[in-house]
């Protein structure tokens, strides 16, 4: 984190923006997050820009987002943009919930 103290003039900073903001930058930053034992989750919002997330391999993780009009895995309805959506990648699959469907679904058990 030492290049955060670098003035936004110099050289060496443009250097590392160039690598990083490139997909060349990306795709080493993936392979030594992999050999670190991380799994990487990208996502694209609409032409919003890019959202990256590592977790440790082979954990289960969640990510929240508002509603996409994807299907809740509970009820089977459309999680609306006025919603919050709650993602769970549990073994290779993602689920989606509505939060209190979400709810339902921890207490019977999965």
């Amino acid at each position: 984190m030492g290049f955060a103290l670098v003035p936004p003039t110099e050289p060496e900073l443009h250097l590392l923006h160039g690598w990083l903001d490139s997909w060349r930058g990306v795709g080493d930053i993936v392979v030594g997050m992999a050999r670190q034992e991380y799994d990487l989750e990208l996502r694209r919002y609409n032409g919003r820009g890019w959202r990256a997330m590592f977790v440790p391999s082979g954990v289960e993780h969640s990510f929240i987002s508002q509603g996409t009009g994807q299907l809740c895995d509970v009820c089977e309805q459309a999680i609306t943009a006025d919603h919050l959506e709650y993602e769970l990648d549990i073994g290779g699959r993602t689920l989606r919930f509505h939060d209190k469907c979400l709810d339902m679904w921890r207490q019977v058990g999965r």
